[in-house]
């Protein structure tokens, strides 16, 4: 079971790294760029939890979820929410000292949706925003890390190729709330 999971971690690591080498060099005229910069998804419940379960399973993780996600359609595709999902989920399992729930929270508001996930553990603010860059891991002398330190290059890299938002609240005690900004696809298919 160890070793099983080792290959799993090792092999998203090594996925992680492939696809930050991409979104780097990602420009609107690379082959792949629609790819990663259209899209229309539904973001749900069902598909919240969905991603919940997943990264559950990976970190072993006894901390319990609240979720309550209103339905919308968002203007990214399906796989690159799932993937945005992932990895802010991931850190908010991992980083939690599971003390209370991850609560995950999700409205329309205006021409975009708001994905609010809060955990308590290790403090992260707005300001570290500016310091997240491929390969830098926060306080990682104090907090043992696995991989690499991608993650939210990625769900940054990605929302900026669909003009979303990532904002981070903290406070010193531990209370972190990521929120994710996303534009709302319209009728017609744009965004």
């Amino acid at each position: 079971t160890m070793i099983k999971a080792s290959g799993q971690r090792l092999k998203r690591s090594l996925d992680k790294q492939q696809l930050i080498a991409l979104l780097e060099q990602l420009d609107s005229t690379h082959a792949a760029y629609p790819s990663y910069s259209t899209g229309q998804a539904v973001i749900d419940a069902e598909s919240v939890e969905k991603q919940v379960l997943l990264v559950k399973q990976w970190q072993d993780c006894p901390v319990v979820a609240q979720c309550d996600v209103a339905s919308a359609r968002v203007g990214l595709s399906s796989e690159n929410l799932a993937l945005i999902l992932t990895e802010v989920l991931d850190n908010a399992f991992k980083f939690s000292d599971g003390s209370g729930p991850i609560r995950i929270k999700g409205h329309r508001q205006g021409q975009a949706y708001h994905l609010r996930i809060s955990n308590q553990g290790q403090p992260f603010t707005q300001a570290d925003i500016d310091q997240i860059e491929p390969y830098r891991q926060f306080n990682r002398h104090h907090y043992e890390q696995q991989g690499f330190g991608l993650g939210l290059s990625i769900v940054k890299k990605l929302l900026t190729l669909h003009e979303g938002i990532l904002q981070l609240d903290g406070d010193p005690c531990g209370e972190t709330t990521l929120t994710l900004i996303l534009p709302i696809a319209l009728p017609d298919g744009s965004v």
